[in-house]
């Protein structure tokens, strides 16, 4: 089956939510891109009912302010989400319910302080939250993304981790967390992740930085 891309047309306005797409029901589409476009505030809903085969969804570095169920709904072949230079601030759970094979997930460079459990996506290897707002994660954040490996929480305002944030992250291979507000760390919480390679705690407010990096 061929591979075509729907580009979102530069004149495109989304200002309010419950908008569809108007097009023909195609399975030959697999990427949707809404690229660089300040007008759209909004997600269409309901794509998957023109493109049923969507493996890459990229709304990048438009006006977004929030996402509701009906965005992703039914999207169950999705493979990338990348929603980076945004204006998000929080996110709901119930957003995330179809995508459980979803392997890549950006969301870099928003304004988000807060974001619901992502136990949905069982299928996560990649997920970037960096330069956003969280100062805090509820402690069931990252539960049952037991094939998560890499995992980038740069550049926030974090100033604790403990052991439950990641018990079911056993995975897990890189992660990136400077730039932070650190100030205490349990380091036993590595000793969920046999198989981590390289951690990175610099430029936080540890008494010292924190680089491990395994040889």
């Amino acid at each position: 089956m061929d591979f075509w891309t729907f580009t979102v047309d530069e004149k495109v306005v989304i200002n309010a939510t419950g908008v569809s797409i108007a097009a023909r029901v195609n399975k030959c589409v697999k990427a949707f891109e809404v690229p660089n476009l300040k007008a759209v505030e909004y997600l269409p809903e309901n794509i998957s009912e023109n493109f049923v085969n969507l493996v890459i969804y990229e709304a990048v570095n438009c006006s977004i302010k929030s996402l509701n169920e009906f965005n992703f709904k039914n999207l169950h072949k999705l493979r990338n989400l990348n929603l980076a230079g945004n204006l998000l601030t929080e996110i709901s759970s119930k957003v995330f319910l179809d995508l459980k094979k979803l392997k890549k997930f950006t969301l870099n460079h928003n304004f988000l302080k807060e974001i619901g459990a992502l136990g949905s996506l069982v299928s996560l290897t990649t997920l970037d939250m960096s330069f956003n707002r969280f100062e805090d994660l509820q402690l069931n954040t990252f539960d049952k993304l037991y094939e998560l490996r890499n995992l980038s929480l740069s550049d926030n305002r974090f100033s604790f981790f403990g052991d439950e944030h990641f018990k079911d992250n056993q995975k897990l291979e890189f992660i990136w967390m400077q730039n932070n507000q650190v100030r205490h760390l349990s380091y036993s919480m590595f000793n969920f992740m046999p198989n981590l390679k390289f951690v990175d705690f610099s430029f936080n407010s540890l008494l010292n930085n924190f680089l491990y990096e395994k040889h």
